[in-house]
């Protein structure tokens, strides 16, 4: 278990936890950046896999050499796992093409040899042209031969300035999703809704190169809704959020209760399933703020949430986490709803949220 705290010492750390045989979970290490400096918000992401693992730290200035640097460019950490259990310093890695404020590292995902980090601020395409300010990009990498490669830089067909392409990302298999919270229009670049929000998913070739395959939006796009915020692909399965959503299925107008959406694969596209929201919604709740699945289980943070489990109790934005069970027919099911026993004003609880085995 890896946790990031991005104000330790000013600069940050992550603390990881093992599992004892008896189920307790103690402290086995904290990571600190060798090279770290004042509010590089070291372990702002964190991407945990058994050979790997990835840290993020988006506002590390990258130097070019002793007299200039790229400010708050965003770095990524790499750590591979010791003979004594404990992580070690593998590679820093930074965008080949890396600009000021980009805030590489800002979302991360490993799986297996594969890693894809997200630049939300950054302004090129692919190929460094283009200038887009803000349009953002996620760059794949993959261990080979020790260490990690890259591999290709993506960025949306239809790139706009500030829709900030890579806020989150995900990937399964062949598949990579995207999220772009911040876009404003449909897959014909038409249809503006200011902040609506969209996902990309990307396939791989036979070459191992990901190729756009589909935008995707909700059935009913809204403005100001943020789709896109987080995503998660599992099995065929797409999980997006949309945290400012503010309606079950157009109806029961809740302003920013949020709702999660999912997409299934079928037939090479992807199909909306259905629009998963608690079985009791309040305002600014910000349902769907993270998301994690594992499985048939599925866990939503909800950072804004007043209320405890029982519906009562309002203590404001002490935050909630809603546990799904997948049914038979594939719909997600409300199971339980998660909260402090110590709750406080502002304590955001949900605000990330990671699943293990049967534990969250």
């Amino acid at each position: 278990l890896a946790i990031g705290s991005i104000g330790e010492d000013t600069i940050g750390a992550v603390y990881i936890y093992e599992k004892s045989e008896k189920g307790i979970w103690h402290l086995l290490q904290i990571i600190k950046p060798e090279n770290g400096n004042i509010q590089d918000q070291f372990g702002a992401s964190v991407s945990l896999s058994e050979d790997h693992l990835a840290i993020g730290s988006i506002w590390h200035d990258m130097s070019i050499n002793d007299s200039t640097k790229i400010n708050e460019a965003g770095a990524v950490y790499t750590y591979k796992m010791g003979e004594d259990g404990l992580w070690k310093n593998n590679q820093i890695l930074y965008a080949f093409d890396a600009g000021s404020a980009d805030h590489f590292g800002i979302a991360l995902d490993i799986q297996s040899n594969e890693l894809i980090v997200g630049a939300i601020w950054n302004d090129f395409n692919e190929k460094g042209k283009q200038y887009r300010p803000d349009a953002g990009a996620a760059y794949i990498y993959r261990y080979e031969n020790g260490e990690w490669n890259f591999a290709q830089k993506i960025v949306a067909s239809d790139r706009v300035g500030i829709e900030l392409f890579g806020i989150s990302v995900s990937l399964d298999n062949d598949y990579a999703a995207i999220g772009a919270y911040r876009n404003s229009v449909d897959s014909k670049g038409k249809k503006y809704l200011e902040f609506s929000g969209a996902a990309y998913v990307f396939k791989k070739d036979e070459n191992g190169l990901y190729e756009e395959q589909q935008k995707i939006f909700p059935d009913k796009r809204k403005k100001d809704a943020f789709f896109g915020y987080c995503v998660n692909l599992n099995d065929k399965e797409l999980l997006v959020s949309e945290y400012h959503s503010s309606d079950t299925n157009n109806e029961n107008q809740l302003k920013e209760a949020g709702a999660v959406y999912s997409f299934l694969l079928q037939d090479d596209k992807w199909i909306q399933n259905q629009k998963i929201v608690p079985l009791e919604r309040h305002e600014k709740a910000y349902f769907g703020e993270f998301i994690d699945r594992q499985g048939d289980i599925l866990a939503i943070g909800a950072m804004g949430e007043n209320f405890d489990e029982a519906g009562e109790n309002r203590i404001d934005s002490a935050g909630a986490i809603y546990v799904f069970e997948k049914g038979p027919e594939g719909h997600w099911f409300q199971k339980t709803k998660l909260v402090h026993k110590d709750r406080h004003t502002g304590d955001q609880l949900g605000v990330s949220v990671s699943i293990y085995g049967e534990q969250i």
